[in-house]
């Protein structure tokens, strides 16, 4: 399998270093972090938290009349994976970050 010249252009090989740089050296993301900032990241996963189990419910919600009326699991089975989603996302995303600092 040979790159052509148009995949392997300056811009994709830039995009693709800076990529690795940001994936080996995540702590350089948080160079300079001050409480403000700790602040803000605090008040702002605490106010995903508590919308995620608004998303979720009303997402149950009208996934299941969906299914209801349109006589099919899909619409069900799809609200409950974004419920799940809505649900325990911001704590798995909060641990992933938080696990690299």
């Amino acid at each position: 399998m040979s790159l052509s010249k148009s995949k392997l252009n300056k811009e994709n090989i830039l995009l693709l270093v800076i990529s690795l740089f940001v994936l080996f050296f995540p702590e350089l993301a948080l160079a300079g972090q001050d409480s403000l900032s700790s602040t803000m990241d605090t008040k702002m996963v605490e106010t995903i938290k508590q919308s995620g189990k608004i998303i979720a419910l009303c997402s149950f919600v009208v996934g299941l009349v969906a299914s209801i009326v349109k006589m099919n699991a899909m619409a069900f089975v799809s609200s409950v994976g974004v419920s799940l989603t809505a649900l325990y996302g911001p704590a798995i995303i909060t641990g992933l970050f938080s696990a690299t600092i």
